[in-house]
């Protein structure tokens, strides 16, 4: 059971203190919206400032990879970021790792709760899902308008209440650590990480942040299925190139995948 305290909606007074360069200068905070993605789009297409952030307690239209339902419910963290980046497009391939890997250090460290990654943009606690990253990109040609970097976290929420398929495979924070936990400080620390990965990627530290999440990984190394839109991939996930794509050995072939889901096998 969810205390009252923690399904309170988070306000401002979560992120007292918070000094970040670019993101999280902004922070509009919600109880209940249809998505936090859609809201960021909105103000992206009207001007508003990059780094502006949507935080949401709950969402009833939440969406995950391949247009997925992602399923939103009280006592959760979502949230999604407005980006505007000087790079071309290719170069933003690597944002779901480096913010996945944001997302796995700000939960280490706020609960001290051991954490991983997996290819392409989830995060995981004991082999399943506590959170993942949703990218969607506007622009023409080569040229990016502007990112928004979508994220939710299962935090107090419930696993139990969610369907079949979805709670067999994820796990809460709270159900790790065995106690209700506080969103406020773990919001404040994400937005920090998101922040510094995000200055460091605009500097060129890419390679350095993709060593760190391909050590902090579970997919590398394991025997993997890759589900793509006409044909599956079986084989040994070998490691990411410079662009995130991930190498698999399939009998003799080498395959570079760019994304599309990917299945730990035992």
């Amino acid at each position: 059971m969810v205390s009252e305290e923690a399904r309170l909606p988070l306000d401002s007074k979560s992120i007292k203190g918070l000094r970040t360069g670019i993101i999280g200068n902004i922070v509009n905070f919600h109880g209940v919206v249809g998505s936090t993605n859609e809201l960021a789009k909105e103000i992206a297409l009207s001007g508003g400032e990059e780094g502006t952030v949507v935080v949401s307690n709950k969402q009833t239209k939440g969406v995950g990879r391949s247009g997925l339902k992602w399923e939103s419910s009280e006592g959760g963290l979502y949230l999604s970021v407005v980006l505007r980046p000087n790079v071309g497009r290719e170069e933003l391939s690597t944002l779901p790792l480096i913010y996945s890997l944001a997302i796995s250090k700000a939960i280490s460290t706020t609960y001290l709760i051991e954490t991983s990654v997996k290819w392409p943009n989830d995060v995981l606690v004991d082999g399943k899902k506590v959170a993942g990253v949703l990218t969607q990109t506007s622009g023409k040609g080569d040229k990016v308008d502007y990112v928004i970097i979508g994220i939710g976290i299962n935090v107090n929420n419930p696993v139990n209440k969610l369907s079949h398929d979805i709670r067999r495979k994820s796990i809460s924070l709270s159900e790790a650590a065995g106690s209700d936990l506080d969103r406020g400080e773990l919001l404040r620390n994400l937005l920090a990480f998101m922040d510094l990965h995000y200055h460091g990627f605009l500097q060129g530290a890419g390679p350095q942040l993709l060593e760190e999440w391909s050590d902090r990984c579970e997919t590398i190394g394991r025997n993997v299925r890759i589900e793509m839109i006409d044909d599956t991939i079986r084989g040994s996930a070998l490691g990411i190139d410079e662009t995130g794509a991930i190498m698999v050995k399939q009998g003799l072939d080498m395959i570079r995948i760019t994304s599309d889901d990917c299945v730990h096998l035992r």
